[in-house]
């Protein structure tokens, strides 16, 4: 979740998000010659919502989105870091983390994250979590500072064989960054994982017009043309974004169309009355769609 506008964070759109258009498909990295490439997706939501998420769309998560409190120590175990709930529901992980918000000193916070991997690795859960660091660093803090951080912690995460990344907002891309990706990853490559986009329909000014592979092009780009895989971390339709209940499912359906390189898509319905701009529950067609979602990535 981020600062942006009226959803958690970010935007996008209608007719040039549908299914065919080229101009998406090409900037995500899918073409018709890359459908042997393709693998399938798995799809969920935020641990928070997942529950409402789950019986509004009669589907079972099989990836949650679990956040570590900002200012909270870092956890040191699987038990610890409540993640237990989640593995033994069959669920994988992506488990995001403010470092540099932990309490503790540097040497503890590489300490908890080491331990951390440690844990996850040794209870078999290497291949279900993905570790994020400080996501949605634009503007809490500039490149300079976010890859600082991440340099100084991702090895921890890294060596103990846990796969460590980075999540954007695609909120920033056209209120005053527009070259976020590469400001905030060029120099720490080697140690990125995965590449994690964040998206909602406020952000661009366009809304729903503006096809969601569209919105997310200047990361998924960056990802495919650096070797990386990219995950969509939060996306949600929102109805303070003027659209139809109609446009808003046909933006999501634009992410049938992801490329080879995505790995993980998840809503975000978030907290019991935190976001109620956001529950998919608002719209019928946005839940018929999520489900021809869901049967199109996990099985293609």
């Amino acid at each position: 979740m981020s600062d942006g506008a009226s959803g958690p964070n970010d935007a996008e759109g209608d007719d040039a998000n549908a299914p065919g258009n080229d101009a998406s498909r090409a900037a995500d990295g899918a073409a018709d010659s890359d459908a042997d490439a393709l693998k399938p997706v798995l799809m969920g939501a935020d641990a928070t919502g997942n529950p409402e998420f789950s019986m509004a769309t009669g589907l079972t998560a099989q990836v949650v989105r679990v956040y570590l409190t900002g200012g909270d120590s870092i956890p040191n175990s699987v038990m610890a870091a409540k993640l237990t709930q989640y593995y033994s529901a069959g669920e994988s992980v992506v488990y995001s983390i403010k470092p540099d918000l932990s309490p503790d000193s540097e040497a503890t916070n590489k300490a908890n994250l080491a331990a951390l991997a440690a844990s996850i690795v040794s209870g078999g859960y290497a291949s279900k979590t993905w570790i994020a660091l400080h996501h949605e660093p634009y503007h809490e803090l500039t490149g300079a500072q976010f890859q600082t951080m991440y340099g100084t912690y991702a090895p921890s995460v890294r060596s103990g064989g846990v796969r460590c990344g980075v999540i954007y907002q695609t909120y920033p891309l056209a209120h005053g960054e527009a070259t976020y990706a590469p400001d905030y990853t060029s120099g720490i490559l080697a140690d990125v994982d995965y590449i994690g986009i964040d998206v909602y329909p406020d952000a661009t000014a366009g809304g729903y017009s503006t096809g969601i592979l569209d919105v997310i092009a200047p990361f998924t780009t960056y990802a495919n043309d650096n070797g990386k895989p990219f995950q969509i971390d939060e996306v949600a339709v929102d109805k303070t974004v003027t659209g139809t209940q109609q446009q808003e499912a046909a933006w999501l359906a634009g992410l049938a169309n992801l490329g080879p390189g995505a790995e993980v898509v998840m809503y975000y319905e978030g907290t019991p009355g935190g976001f109620p701009n956001l529950i998919i529950e608002n719209n019928p067609d946005a839940v018929a769609e999520w489900k021809m979602l869901y049967q199109t990535l996990t099985t293609r």
